[in-house]
């Protein structure tokens, strides 16, 4: 039998919603901030800092989960979920890279001066 790490991307967000307790302040201001880059031209940005294990990925997860039960909000949005530990993106090239491959595995890529365009182009208007 192998031990599985965990890893709240793999759990049912539902699931990490149900176990989530003490962080109502920071689920509302992450699900707030989320509707807001959703539904506005405003695009808020928020930091989360703590060290490895402390809940960080968990609490994305359920404020996304959170915000997703908003009508038209999945509509909207792309969320793309980079591993904590790649290390294969050094440059902004590299991490459009990989959004533009979650947006469309199949497409051409492009070179790296045109991907940030290409990112734009692929999400329309939705937000990142």
């Amino acid at each position: 039998m192998s031990v599985r790490p965990f890893s709240p991307q793999r759990e049912d967000a539902a699931t990490l919603s149900e176990r989530t307790v003490g962080r109502d302040e920071v689920l509302d201001t992450l699900r707030a901030a989320l509707l807001t880059a959703a539904s506005t031209d405003s695009k808020p940005h928020i930091l989360l800092v703590g060290p490895r294990g402390a809940g960080k990925s968990h609490v994305v997860e359920v404020a996304l989960y959170r915000a997703a039960s908003e009508p038209g909000f999945a509509a909207k949005t792309v969320v793309v979920r980079i591993p904590e530990d790649s290390n294969d993106i050094t440059r902004y090239s590299d991490l459009h890279r990989r959004i533009l491959r979650v947006l469309d595995p199949q497409a051409p890529l492009p070179p790296p001066q045109e991907r940030a365009d290409a990112v734009e182009d692929a999400l329309g208007d939705r937000v990142l």
